[in-house]
């Protein structure tokens, strides 16, 4: 299970794509590394706004633990964009499915 975000409205375009900001906060004890390109490394209190595709398609960014094991998934599946803010916390991630596409974020 993970978690999923919706929203309403247009957004900005970019090569046919929509994106929306979501923030992502490190609100765990250790350092953790967000599996974007390039990686991420949110220490603890720690926070980044990263684009996540509007593409009615789920995308599971993995989230590793200062030791590199994979601690899970957050998982993002948006409809649409709105100005709506979003943000996540490094604790609410879940078990990866491997049957969602890793984020390419």
């Amino acid at each position: 299970m993970g978690l999923s975000l919706a929203g309403t409205a247009c957004g900005s375009y970019f090569d046919g794509d929509q994106w929306v900001g979501v923030t992502v906060t490190n609100n765990t004890s250790e350092s953790v590394t967000l599996e974007t390109h390039p990686t991420r490394l949110l220490s603890t209190g720690q926070s980044t706004l990263i684009p996540v595709d509007s593409n009615s398609n789920p995308q599971a960014l993995r989230v590793q633990g200062p030791d590199g094991r994979v601690l899970g998934c957050l998982t993002f599946l948006f409809h649409s964009t709105s100005n709506e803010k979003r943000s996540v916390r490094v604790s609410d991630v879940t078990a990866c499915d491997e049957n969602i596409p890793s984020f390419a974020g």
